[in-house]
């Protein structure tokens, strides 16, 4: 066990190829470190809010973050009809990085704080948490293409093992799928008493496990795809 720190408040970690580990902070710090022996080999522009979402494609040829902005978040976890951030609020933000010589490769607004975020498995676009759903921006492009349908905010995301789907939970209180071709999305019927946090799919793409708030947990067995 080695511990580093340093760098601030952690609130987002992915580790990158040649032994390195990317970290951001609530205080918008975004820095690689070496993991042996935790020094800062690189430290970005500091963004404006904090970094709650952050992942490494397997190459290590970019690192996308994610920015949190409590004011773009519905007080209720839905987005009611009138309801709207503030206009002072600051933009949310999904920022892909090279990360070797730190230059920014997109910078992306999005209409909401981003609490986490997944690379697909070909490592060709990442999903995003959404007010309503996710959003996916294509690492290639730059082109963002935002999904809704779901009843409330999304905090945590994943796509399946054949990248044929996103799933969510948040605060729906349960899981939601989405066909990635389109269509309407599947909700389980809520399950925890709040909101949920984080999703991860079993390599056979079938079994969905859901942790929530309060140590709630679940675990889900997709429908078939039609």
């Amino acid at each position: 066990l080695k511990k580093f720190d340093g760098f601030g408040e952690a609130a987002g970690v992915a580790v990158l190829p040649n032994d390195r580990f990317a970290v951001g902070c609530k205080d918008g710090t975004l820095v690689v470190c070496s993991l042996t022996d935790g020094a800062v080999v690189r430290r970005f522009d500091k963004l404006p809010t904090a970094v709650h979402g952050l992942a490494a494609t397997r190459d290590g040829q970019r690192l996308i973050a994610g920015t949190w902005v409590m004011e773009r978040n519905p007080p209720t976890g839905t987005a009611e009809a009138g309801w709207a951030p503030p206009e002072w609020a600051k933009p949310a933000l999904v920022v892909v990085y090279d990360p070797d010589t730190g230059a920014v490769v997109h910078r992306k607004e999005v209409p909401g704080s981003v609490s986490h975020l997944t690379l697909s498995p070909d490592d060709k676009r990442v999903a995003f948490t959404t007010n309503d759903g996710y959003g996916v921006l294509d690492l290639g492009s730059g082109a963002v293409t935002l999904v809704g349908g779901a009843a409330a905010r999304s905090v945590g995301v994943a796509f399946t093992p054949d990248g044929t789907r996103v799933l969510a939970t948040g605060f729906t209180r349960g899981l939601v799928a989405w066909d990635v071709g389109g269509g309407k999305p599947k909700a389980s019927d809520p399950l925890f008493a709040q909101h949920g946090y984080g999703v991860a799919v079993h390599p056979d793409g079938q079994r969905v496990a859901v942790v929530g708030h309060a140590g709630a947990g679940g675990v889900w067995t997709l429908p078939a795809e039609k």
